[in-house]
């Protein structure tokens, strides 16, 4: 059996609204995508806004599977990163504390990219704002909605 994702905030899927990944200024997490967790996660995006008390809608999702062919990376040790193309954060002074992956590279060869946060918790400050166990949809047809 597929692993199942939980996407929140949506009812469901539109491919219409989705937009191809862009690397950001200043922050090592990319825009665009479709951002979802793991159900069999003990630390996905609901239980996060849970510890966080955002006041966010985890009432409203969807859930999908992948695709048998999607090509994923999963980063669940911080050594995964070494290797994986990299960019400057593009701010006038450089910052050493984060990693900037290259995500537009990456999507030219991968349909999404997991991050498994409870895995190696080192990767939370290596890859700030990636909170939690996420998976990033690079390539929206890979997904079957459930």
């Amino acid at each position: 059996m597929n692993k199942r994702y939980t996407h929140y905030g949506h009812s469901s899927f539109d491919k219409a609204s989705f937009h191809e990944v862009k690397n950001q200024i200043g922050i090592p997490k990319p825009s665009g995508g479709l951002w979802a967790s793991p159900d069999d996660t003990d630390f996905g995006w609901k239980e996060w806004v849970s510890e966080s008390n955002l006041d966010t809608n985890i009432d409203t999702s969807f859930s999908f599977t992948l695709k048998e062919d999607a090509n994923v990376l999963v980063i669940d040790d911080i050594t995964k990163l070494e290797d994986l193309p990299k960019t400057d954060s593009g701010l006038p002074l450089p910052i050493d504390i984060w990693t900037f992956l290259d995500y537009e590279k990456l999507a030219g060869i991968y349909d999404a990219i997991e991050v498994c946060i409870t895995k190696d918790n080192r990767l939370h400050k290596q890859l700030y704002t990636w909170d939690c166990d996420t998976i990033l949809i690079i390539n929206p047809d890979i997904i079957n909605i459930i």
